[in-house]
């Protein structure tokens, strides 16, 4: 069993490493390339609105954060990236908007890389209210798929701009099968336990509980790219 990536070895793998993290939220370990395009983090990147992004949010969003639109193509070259991370990110975009960012991880990750994605876990819900433990009523609420709850006003408006609820769901099997068609060799894998070095410096235990994670390493040999969806 792999832990905390210490017995990851890949023929073709580089040294020079660039590790991505991608809808890094507040989450900005060093050693990371963090990525959002959150209102928050771009509040943070102009001095006379931080103190504002800081209320809004309850904690600092760090000014360093680079700035980017997931559902756009990524700004790497191809082969140039060691690891690629992201947790509850993947569910916040649209089906084809997830599949055609899934394919851009292949192409930046350079052979031997690895792709590591945590979202939430739709069958732990459906078992949920499978099993009785969930009303029905609760359901999309659970799903975060609707906002059922009341806001303030400063957090209606930040709704507007950012968009709320998740816009696919995703289990295992679905995940799986996602990475292993971008062109990774992927497989289910355990909170805190992968081939990425030091995972516990950008994976939150709170992050994995009740969630779907697949690692998928990119072969050595292969091409830059599979053909993205359209």
């Amino acid at each position: 069993m792999l832990s905390n990536g210490r017995n990851h070895a890949n023929a073709g793998f580089q040294s020079n490493l660039m590790n991505v993290n991608l809808g890094c939220g507040g989450d900005t370990p060093d050693g990371w390339i963090n990525v959002d395009f959150g209102p928050g983090a771009k509040l943070s990147k102009v001095p006379i609105l931080r103190q504002f992004s800081r209320r809004l949010f309850s904690h600092d969003w760090n000014d360093a954060i680079f700035i980017h639109d997931l559902r756009k193509p990524l700004p790497w070259k191809d082969n140039t990236v060691s690891y690629i991370y992201s947790a509850h990110t993947l569910e916040h975009l649209t089906k084809d908007a997830g599949e055609r960012l899934t394919f851009e991880t292949f192409r930046v990750l350079q052979p031997g890389g690895i792709l590591r994605v945590v979202v939430p876990d739709l069958g732990h819900t459906v078992g949920l209210y499978a099993n009785g433990e969930l009303d029905a009523r609760d359901f999309l609420t659970m799903l975060s798929a609707v906002d059922t709850q009341p806001h303030s006003f400063p957090k209606r408006i930040y709704s507007l701009f950012a968009g709320s609820g998740h816009r696919c769901m995703y289990d295992t099997r679905t995940l799986t099968d996602l990475v292993n068609r971008a062109g990774f060799r992927a497989s289910p894998m355990p909170a805190l336990e992968s081939a990425i070095p030091d995972i516990a410096n950008v994976e939150r235990p709170d992050r994995t509980v009740n969630a779907a994670i697949v690692e998928g390493v990119k072969p050595a040999g292969t091409g830059p790219t599979k053909t993205t969806p359209q």
